[in-house]
Order: structure tokens, then C-alpha cells, then sequence
């Protein structure tokens, strides 16, 4: 599917070509045909991958919530985008729906909305 990333500005952070994983549910991958993330973003999203690779999920929340206060979504589809991961800037990973071990929610839990 063809869509754009945009942020709660309005603003269109890249032109995604993505698909769902039918093996995991909620959780799609794809291709960045144009990339414009901020680089604050970028470096946020870098920081996100740095802590998941070196397992230190203590410092998450933080720059979890920083990354959620974007407010990050697929414009075309209205939906939310959660657990972005970008390689490259070229191909990314996402969740749809927020994962918790309980299951999946629509919001990131430290949001407040």
C-alpha cells in the first residue's frame, strides 16, 4: 500500500510503499520512497532501535514518549504508527496498534490521551 507518514503538525515525513505481516498481527513492513523525517525525530528513532539492540528497555519510556509526542500516522489509512523502526532510511517496520502483553491498544500509554 502506498501512504504517507505525517505528524500531529500536519506535516508529511515520508512516502511509504508497506505491507502487512500476516505472521505477526498489527505489524507491517515496508520500503521509504522519500524520506524528510526531522532529524530530531531521526535521531529519536535511532536512539529507540540503540536501546531495543542493547536490550537496556529501563531507558524506553523516556524516548518511547518523546517519539509518541509526534503523534505519528499513516495519513491515507488514519491510522496510528507504533514501534517504528527505520534501516537506512530506506525500509521501515511498524506496529498499527500500540503491543502491550496484554494485547494490542490504540493509544501509547504514556500519552495521556
Amino acid at each position: 500500500m502506498r501512504d504517507y507518514l505525517a505528524g500531529s503538525d500536519g506535516e508529511i515525513y515520508a512516502t511509504l510503499d508497506y505491507v502487512h505481516d500476516a505472521e505477526i498481527e498489527h505489524f507491517f513492513r515496508g520500503e521509504i520512497i522519500d524520506y524528510r523525517l526531522p532529524s530530531e525525530l531521526t535521531s529519536l528513532l535511532a536512539e529507540y532501535s540503540e536501546i531495543l539492540d542493547g536490550m537496556a528497555l529501563s531507558l524506553l519510556d523516556e524516548v518511547e514518549a518523546k517519539i509518541a509526542s509526534y503523534h505519528l500516522h499513516l495519513k491515507n489509512a488514519g491510522k496510528s504508527v507504533f514501534n517504528l523502526e527505520i534501516v537506512n532510511k530506506t525500509s521501515l517496520t511498524f506496529f498499527d496498534r500500540y503491543p502491550t502483553a496484554k494485547g494490542f491498544i490504540d493509544r501509547h500509554p504514556g500519552s495521556g490521551l
